[in-house]
């Protein structure tokens, strides 16, 4: 396995043990995904993925009229890499709560007698082909949103691959706009840096983009006095965005505040409480939580 790799692994589960000791009522989501991100990792390393079709004509033309370079549906998948995955986060699963490993035994039961075509499966959701994904999630008796859960996270290293290969076609005056300039797709949360910097990570792609500091990254708004935030003592590196016009909430980690290494997705794992906060204050978050721990 290759340096780069490990050295992602080895950052995960440093995350993991530091994020298991601050708090350990999340200890069981980390244990699982820790290996969910690990598996993920190493499937983006081996990829075989040709990067989605973009012209130079088209690329401008999108750039122009302010349309993403590429919608859900035109992102390629690697499908042996990605029912591979399927598979090892369904033996995953199976060692977590009830409600995974009951949908996990189904899926693999479903692709061994050929019941459900993977390839289909990541090509509905691309497509977001509802009336098939509410069939086939009848048909196994599994929640609509576990089955999202597992698909999207077999498709995202082929995502992320995409997106950047797409990435590198955006200038750089396209980084600060109100969705994510490769996909479309809502922010999931945000980051502080260095000298106050901050950045989205789109929901779908996981594209990582600059934002002004006072701004909301769903509706555009930037008047000063109906831009807020709250956070709590006992966690300076979490706080979240709040947005009075449209009153969106956007959970934010300030890397400043670290004391672990950072890698955006088990963060994210760790701040679901922030959700039940930002809600009771009669804030709501437009990203549909399919991707979120279950």
């Amino acid at each position: 396995m290759s340096a780069a790799f490990e050295s992602v692994a080895t950052e995960i589960e440093k995350a993991a043990e530091i994020l298991r000791r601050d708090r350990p009522f999340y200890e069981s989501l980390l244990d699982f995904y820790a290996g969910v991100f690990i598996a993920q990792e190493k499937a983006r390393r081996h990829l075989e993925l040709k990067p989605p079709a973009q012209s130079k004509e088209l690329v401008l033309l999108k750039l122009r009229e302010g349309f993403p370079l590429a919608g859900p549906g035109e992102f390629r998948i690697d499908e042996n890499g990605s029912e591979a995955l399927l598979k090892t986060l369904c033996r995953m699963a199976m060692q977590s709560n009830e409600k995974l490993k009951d949908a996990a035994e189904k899926l693999v039961r479903a692709v061994k007698s050929h019941m459900i075509s993977p390839p289909l499966l990541f090509q509905a959701f691309l497509n977001a082909d509802d009336s098939y994904l509410d069939t086939v999630a009848g048909d196994l008796s599994i929640e609509r949103r576990v089955l999202a859960f597992f698909i999207y996270n077999s498709v995202k290293p082929s995502l992320v691959a995409g997106a950047e290969h797409l990435a590198t076609l955006l200038p750089p005056d396209r980084s600060m706009n109100d969705a994510c300039p490769v996909c479309g797709g809502q922010p999931a949360m945000a980051v502080l840096e260095d000298e106050g910097r901050r950045c989205v990570f789109c929901s779908f792609c996981g594209h990582k983009r600059r934002v002004p500091r006072l701004y909301c990254a769903f509706c555009g708004n930037d008047a000063q006095k109906t831009l807020g935030y709250f956070y709590s003592a006992e966690e300076p590196e979490y706080r979240v965005d709040t947005c009075e016009r449209c009153k969106s909430y956007l959970k934010t980690v300030d890397k400043r505040q670290l004391n672990r290494p950072f890698y955006p997705p088990i963060e994210q794992v760790c701040m679901q409480h922030l959700d039940m906060r930002a809600q009771e204050a009669g804030y709501h978050s437009p990203v549909l939580d399919a991707k979120e721990a279950l």
